[in-house]
């Protein structure tokens, strides 16, 4: 992961429009760019090449979308490391550009990666998006989880406003709580964020899925959390990954962003709304099965938030019942009652029993199996 981090703020010397700012907050699905006859995850086969620098794979032309935008943001996995995209576009008028290279490619030793690239002005562009080799292989399989069109102002200067590092003050934490147990973020060794965030007073929850890579390892789940927390940071600028918490296959819950920090989970509906999101795509096609693990860690976790924040039923969303988007998928939705019955109501709830190994969970270097786990993630 990236270390070289200190708290700047950007000071943008051009005019946002009004979805410009919102875009530093969250997105929905009305941003996803739409290729006819695929559907989310894109799920492809590159072929083989005896040579290098071919197109080993290529999406059709992007529909037309009803916004302008200069920005795409894509993000995926792909089995073979060695590769690199380009983008050739189309302005209205339907005359093809030369192909564009990204602003930024990141691909992680565990094959997710994503790719940002920046076009020279606002339109509604149409394009299409090559895979190309950089040395001889033979098939190998492309995800796409997401690929979106984004508004972002091109004249920004960083100035440093300080030099020493940010240190978010305790209050803006989770309290102790004997509920669960909670890979906090130095646990998972989350970036510091870009700069202070702004205090909250949650007031409600919001369940999400990740539409993303399902993990139910540890080591898997702390690389996706990490890549997750770089693709928010670094790709689509936000000060810090945009949910407070997240969950993986086998019931392990981490801390994102600090509960009491507006987070940048729900378009709009981010002040005093806590943003809970499972690791996976919960929704046709791909359609994720969440744990009986995974739930019953929700479900606690959840129980914990309406304690303390005094969170009622009502205040406790789906992402699409105040967004506009499938997440957190059909499956995850279909099972929004019985976890609203499982937080709400006194039945108890019982959590599975964590790693064995894990003798004083609140020492990262106290835990073998978080050790082990933060090794591969660096590996």
């Amino acid at each position: 992961m990236y270390n070289d981090y200190m708290f700047k703020r950007v000071f943008y010397c051009s005019v946002f429009s009004l979805f410009s700012l919102s875009a530093l907050f969250a997105s929905d699905d009305s941003r996803n760019i739409v290729f006819e006859g695929l559907k989310y995850p894109i799920e492809a086969n590159a072929v083989t090449a005896e040579k290098t620098g071919l197109v080993i794979y290529e999406t059709p032309y992007s529909s037309p979308t009803a916004f302008d935008f200069n920005v795409v943001m894509i993000q995926g996995e792909t089995e073979n490391l060695n590769i690199t995209l380009e983008l050739r576009y189309k302005e209205n008028r339907g005359e093809t550009k030369a192909a564009v290279a990204p602003e930024t490619l990141r691909i992680y030793k565990n094959g997710r990666f994503w790719a940002k690239f920046r076009l020279p002005a606002f339109d509604k562009h149409l394009f299409k998006l090559s895979f190309i080799n950089l040395i001889e292989n033979k098939d190998f399989h492309i995800t796409i989880y997401e690929i979106q069109g984004l508004r972002e102002a091109a004249g920004k200067t960083e100035v440093p406003v300080s030099t020493v590092p940010y240190e978010p003050p305790a209050e803006l934490f989770l309290p102790e709580q004997s509920l669960f147990k909670l890979y906090k973020r130095a646990d998972w060794e989350a970036q510091p964020p870009k700069e202070p965030y702004v205090q909250h007073a949650p007031k409600a929850m919001t369940l999400h899925h990740t539409a993303g890579k399902y993990t139910d390892k540890l080591e898997d789940s702390i690389a996706e959390v990490q890549f997750i927390q770089d693709y928010h940071q670094n790709g689509r600028g936000w000060i810090d990954i945009g949910y407070h918490f997240l969950l993986d296959g086998a019931g392990n819950i981490f801390e994102g962003r600090p509960v009491n920090a507006v987070g940048a989970h729900v378009l709009g509906k981010n002040i005093d709304n806590i943003g809970i999101s499972f690791l996976g795509n919960y929704h046709p096609p791909k359609n994720d099965q969440p744990a009986k693990a995974s739930i019953e860690a929700a479900a606690a976790l959840g129980k914990s938030l309406s304690d303390n924040y005094s969170i009622q039923k009502s205040s406790f969303y789906a992402h699409r019942d105040i967004g506009k988007t499938d997440c957190p998928g059909n499956i995850l939705y279909s099972r929004m009652q019985a976890l609203k019955n499982l937080i709400f109501e006194p039945a108890p709830v019982e959590m599975p029993v964590k790693d064995q190994a894990i003798n004083d969970f609140s020492d990262p270097k106290g835990s073998p199996a978080l050790e082990q786990a933060l090794k591969y993630s660096k590996q």
